[in-house]
Parts: C-alpha cells; structure tokens; sequence
C-alpha cells in the first residue's frame, strides 16, 4: 500500500464541469443529427451541423473518460489507504468497460468505496448516507434504465429515429448528472477529510 497519494478533487472537478455540459451538448447532437439526416446536398449549414455533431460526441466521450479517470483515482487512493477494499484497482475501469461486468461491477466498487472511506474518516454523517445508499441506488438505477432504453431502441427502433426516445433519454439524463456529480463531490468532500486526518 505505499505510493504517492493526491486528491482525486482536480479530476473530479473536470468530470462535474464535462456532466454538466452533458446537458447542454445532448440537444445540440440530437438536433445537429436530425438536420444532418434530412439533407440532401453539402452546404455551410451542413457543414455547421456537422462540426456541431462532431464537437458533440468529442465533449461525451471526454467526459465518460474524466469520470471513469476520477473514479480510478478516487479508488486507487482509497486503496493505497486500506487494505478493506474487495477489488482490485484496475477493476475501477475495466469495470465500466467489459459488456455485461459493467451492468453490475461500478456500482459495488462505488459502495466498496463510500463505505471504507467513511470508515476510514470516522465520519458519523458518511456512515449515515452510506447507510442509506440513496444517491447511489437512485444513481444506479438511471444507469441500468439508460442501458435497457438504448437496448430496446436498437431492438425495436434503430435505424429510424424517434423523438420520444430522444426525449426520454434527455429527461433521464438530467437526473443521472445531477445524482452523478453529487456523488463525485460527497466523495471528493470525504477523501478531503480522509487527507486532512
């Protein structure tokens, strides 16, 4: 367990700025794809469309890489911590990635993790919140709805496109940041606490 240890606060900081910006970079997609699908002829207007979907997917996937950097981070310097946790670190991202592992794996990592550190802080208020797991439950749950949308549009809709799954999608989305940048900043707040001990 030797190694050097920093917060995970500047990484985690990066991670809440691109979630957020989810929000805002969604619609654009959405709308730039419904206007790339209808053209018929290459003008600056599809040129801008293009760029639009282009800058669009770059900002999701850049902020799905920050948080699965974050939550490495988080993990790695829980780990060099305590020798409680139950997973090894680099399960931190091939846990997110590997098919069918990253329906279930994340989420156990993240109350691995919620519940050393709230050991490892002594923090009665941790504890409490780990107890009730509600962010994450509610967090995780948005994760596996989002999974099993996606799967039945590719199903039953792909290759067309339908606006109430795009609306769907972004009403769920707006839950998942919010939920998941509190988790990052609770997190962030106890590994805080855990450095200043």
């Amino acid at each position: 367990m030797n190694g050097k240890i920093s917060s995970s606060k500047q990484k985690a900081k990066i991670a809440i700025l691109l979630m957020w910006s989810l929000l805002f970079i969604f619609p654009a997609l959405i709308i730039s794809g419904y206007y790339l699908e209808n053209l018929h002829e290459i003008n600056a207007k599809a040129l801008l469309a293009l760029l639009v979907t282009l800058i669009s997917f770059v900002i999701v996937i850049a902020s799905l890489v920050v948080f699965i950097i974050w939550f490495y981070k988080a993990y790695s310097n829980l780990y060099q911590k305590t020798s409680n946790l139950k997973y090894k670190k680099y399960w931190a991202i091939l846990g997110w990635i590997i098919p069918i592992i990253n329906l279930y794996l994340p989420y156990f990592l993240i109350k691995d993790m919620y519940s050393n550190i709230a050991i490892l802080t002594n923090d009665s208020t941790a504890v409490e919140n780990f107890k009730k797991l509600t962010a994450i439950n509610i967090w995780w749950a948005l994760y596996i709805l989002g999974w099993i949308l996606d799967i039945g549009y590719y199903i039953a809709i792909y290759p067309d496109k339908s606006i109430v799954f795009d609306i769907t999608t972004y009403i769920l989305l707006i839950p998942s940041v919010w939920f998941t940048v509190k988790i990052i900043r609770d997190y962030c707040e106890s590994e805080e606490r855990l450095f200043s001990n």
